[in-house]
C-alpha cells in the first residue's frame, strides 16, 4: 500500500485541498484512495468524551511526531489537549486507534493520502516514516513552494487572525527563517525519503495544471474529479489596516478566548483585502536571502537553475503599512462594538420572533383542541339521545325555550 504525505508548504492552498478531499471521501474510496480521518474519540479520566484533532487535516501526524523538545501551544490547542492531560497517555491513544484504522482498511485500498502544512518544518520525519513504514511499501512526499515574500506575508496574516502575539514587524528579517527555507526542508526529508518520493510544485497559477490548484493535485495523485464536488476557496485574509490592529488587538485577547471567533469573522467580512506586503526593500532582502536555497531546490528536484520567475519589485508598495493609530484603532473598536451590538440585537429578535410564532402555533393547536372538544361533547349528547330514545320507546323528548318535557 502507498502512502502519500502532503506536507504543505504553509499558504499553498492547503485547506482547499483539505476540504475538497474531505468532501469527497466516497468518490475516493471507490477509484482506490483513502482520505484519512483525522479526528479521535476519546473518554478520559472523568468519563467525558472528547473529539481529539481536526477531521480533514492531519494535525495528530505532528502531535504525534513534532521535533524533540519542541514546545507548541498551538497545536496541543487544535488537538483539544488540556493543560491537565497526560500529553503521553493521548498520544498512545490516538497511535493505538489510528494503527486500528489502517489495519482496517478494505482491500480495494491501494493509496492512502495524508495533509498537514505543517509536516513541512515541524515534524521529526525519522519519526513520520518509523510510524508509518508498518503499514506502507511506498511513499510520495507532494509539497507546494510560494514565492517567500508572498508566503511570509499570507502566513503573517494568518498568525494574526488565530490570535499570535506578534510583535510589530518592521523587518522581514524578524521571521522564522526555517518556515521558508525550501533547500533546508527538503534536505532534511531527503535524509529519510529517496529523491525519487518527490514531487516538487510550485504554486502559482500558470504552473498549476489548467491553472488550477485541485486539477494540479488531482493530477499530481493519480485520481480523477468526475463526479466529485468541487469546493470554494478556503483562503482569507484582511487588509494592512486591520492586521496592524490585531497586532495590538491579540497583545490583551489571547488566541483562546472565546470572543475572538466573532471578532476575527467580522474583521475578515468587513476589511477584506490582500495580505499584509512588505516594502519593495524588503521584498528585495527576502529574495536574496532565499536566492540560494531556491535555486538548489530548482537544480535538485525540478533539473533547472531557477526556482521562481521573479516579478517587478514596483507590484509592492515602496514602505511598509504603517503601524495602525490611535484613532484607526478606535474606529475600529467602535464599528466591531456596533457589529456586534446589532448582531446580538437581531439574535434576540430572531428568538423573540421564534418565540412569538411558537406562542401563535400552541394558540392554533389549543382552539382546534377547543374545538374539537366541543364537537365531542355535541357527538356525545346526540349519541345519548338516540341510545336513550332506543331504550325508553314510550318517552318522547321535546326541548322548548331551554327546557324539556317529558309525556308518558
Amino acid at each position: 500500500m502507498k502512502a502519500i504525505l502532503h506536507i504543505g508548504t504553509p499558504k499553498t492552498g492547503t485547506t482547499t485541498i483539505q476540504e475538497t478531499l474531505g468532501a469527497n471521501r466516497e468518490e475516493l474510496q471507490k477509484q482506490g484512495f483513502h482520505f484519512a480521518h483525522g479526528i479521535f474519540s476519546m473518554t478520559d479520566v472523568n468519563g467525558e468524551k472528547r473529539l481529539l484533532g481536526i477531521d480533514n487535516n492531519h494535525i495528530f501526524l505532528l502531535y504525534l511526531c513534532l521535533v524533540p523538545n519542541q514546545q507548541d501551544k498551538y497545536i496541543r490547542v487544535w488537538m483539544n489537549q488540556r493543560q491537565s492531560d497526560d500529553e503521553l497517555v493521548i498520544q498512545e491513544f490516538i497511535k493505538e486507534q489510528f494503527n486500528q484504522s489502517l489495519s482496517s482498511l478494505t482491500s480495494n485500498i491501494h493509496t492512502v493520502i495524508f495533509s498537514a502544512e505543517m509536516l513541512a518544518s515541524y515534524c521529526d520525519v525519522k519519526n513520520i516514516k518509523q510510524l508509518l513504514e508498518p503499514f506502507f511499501d511506498s511513499f510520495s512526499i507532494i509539497v507546494y513552494l510560494r514565492k517567500q515574500e508572498d508566503a511570509i506575508s499570507s502566513s503573517l496574516n494568518t498568525l494574526l487572525r488565530i490570535g499570535a502575539d506578534l510583535p510589530p514587524i518592521t523587518s522581514a528579517e524578524d521571521y522564522e527563517q526555517e518556515w521558508y527555507d525550501y533547500d533546508n526542508i527538503l534536505s532534511t526529508w531527503n535524509e529519510f525519503f529517496h529523491k525519487d518520493c518527490f514531487s516538487v510544485r510550485l504554486f502559482e497559477k500558470k504552473s498549476l495544471v489548467r491553472n488550477d490548484l485541485i486539477e494540479d493535485f488531482a493530477d499530481c495523485v493519480g485520481f480523477s474529479l468526475d463526479g466529485m464536488k468541487r469546493i470554494e476557496d478556503q483562503n482569507v485574509s484582511i487588509n494592512a489596516k486591520a492586521a496592524n490592529f490585531l497586532f495590538r488587538f491579540n497583545k490583551y485577547v489571547p488566541f483562546t478566548s472565546e470572543i475572538r471567533g466573532s471578532i476575527v469573522s467580522l474583521l475578515e467580512k468587513h476589511y477584506k483585502g490582500k495580505d499584509y506586503v512588505f516594502s519593495q526593500k524588503q521584498v528585495k532582502f527576502v529574495r536574496e536571502k532565499f536566492y540560494e536555497s531556491n535555486n538548489k531546490v530548482a537544480q535538485k528536484f525540478l533539473g533547472r537553475e531557477t526556482l521562481f520567475e521573479e516579478t517587478d519589485l514596483s507590484k509592492y508598495p515602496e514602505n511598509a503599512p504603517a503601524e495602525v493609530t490611535v484613532d484607526e484603532a478606535l474606529e475600529i473598536s467602535v464599528f466591531l462594538l456596533k457589529e456586534q451590538f446589532e448582531e446580538k440585537n437581531n439574535l434576540l429578535q430572531s428568538q423573540h420572533n421564534h418565540f412569538t410564532s411558537q406562542i401563535a402555533e400552541k394558540d392554533k393547536v389549543l382552539c382546534h383542541l377547543r374545538q374539537d372538544l366541543v364537537n365531542t361533547q355535541k357527538d356525545l349528547v346526540t349519541a345519548l339521545s338516540k341510545n336513550f330514545k332506543q331504550k325508553f320507546p314510550c318517552f318522547s323528548i321535546f326541548q322548548k325555550t331551554s327546557k324539556i318535557k317529558f309525556f308518558y
